[in-house]
């Protein structure tokens, strides 16, 4: 019996991209001997902006979110991103109401697919983002919980966004080729300033307590009191009551 094609989110696995074609198959990935040459670099500093800025909040990688921008939109340069501001290769499905373009994917379970059309790249990324946070597959992945970037892509990848051991990897070299965790002080920041307000909440109970501890301790002794009165007679909860 033949084998079902497996379906993937990521474009370029569906329509069957070479990854070594995009992101070099070198383990010491070089930059120089990588096609996207300065482009990539270029699209970076283009973009890096909106990546950092639509990650805020979502538990999400900029690094991770960039490296997929430059893979499936092959660094701007790709059909999606350029007729369609499609950097990520998201399918248009039934409950798309914008503009969609169609496109063969020769490894999908369907040759050809329709893909959203955004007006600008700043909505494809953060559309992609929401297409992550709101799939179970990638909350049941633990996504959003990853603690580094090359643990996040796992997570996603396995959840099923592309081919295991190959889309990962590629996302991956992408990252430590082009320095991208520097995007990803956002992530940081969140992760210290969550400390910080969680040290804060524990700081002002703390002081309110210290200020407080004697209106604290007598409002324990009566709520002790009244649970005794309620096992005593009418007469007796009454006496008890206006002696504490």
């Amino acid at each position: 019996m033949r084998k079902r094609p497996i379906k993937y989110d990521s474009f370029v696995t569906n329509s069957g991209l070479d990854y070594t074609k995009l992101v070099g198959n070198d383990e010491n990935f070089d930059t120089s001997s990588n096609i996207a040459g300065e482009k990539t670099q270029e699209f970076i500093e283009k973009n890096k902006n909106d990546v950092i800025e639509s990650a805020k909040g979502t538990g999400l990688f900029p690094s991770v979110s960039m490296a997929q921008m430059i893979l499936e939109g092959s660094w701007g340069q790709g059909v999606l991103a350029q007729k369609a501001n499609n950097c990520f290769g998201l399918k248009a499905d039934n409950n798309w109401s914008g503009q969609k373009i169609l496109l063969d994917t020769p490894r999908d379970v369907v040759k050809q697919r329709y893909f959203k059309v955004y007006e600008t790249p700043l909505d494809s990324i953060s559309d992609h983002n929401n297409f992550l946070q709101t799939n179970p597959r990638y909350q049941k992945a633990k996504v959003f919980s990853a603690t580094s970037p090359e643990q996040q892509i796992q997570n996603i990848t396995k959840a099923g966004y592309g081919e295991v051991g190959k889309y990962d990897k590629a996302i991956i070299d992408l990252i430590n080729a082009y320095h991208l965790k520097d995007l990803d002080v956002v992530k940081v920041y969140e992760s210290i300033e969550g400390d910080q307000e969680l040290q804060k909440t524990q700081q002002a109970l703390d002081d309110y307590t210290k200020r407080n501890w004697i209106p604290i301790v007598m409002m324990g002794v009566g709520i002790i009191g009244l649970i005794i009165a309620l096992e005593m007679n009418k007469k007796s909860a009454a006496t008890l009551i206006n002696t504490i």
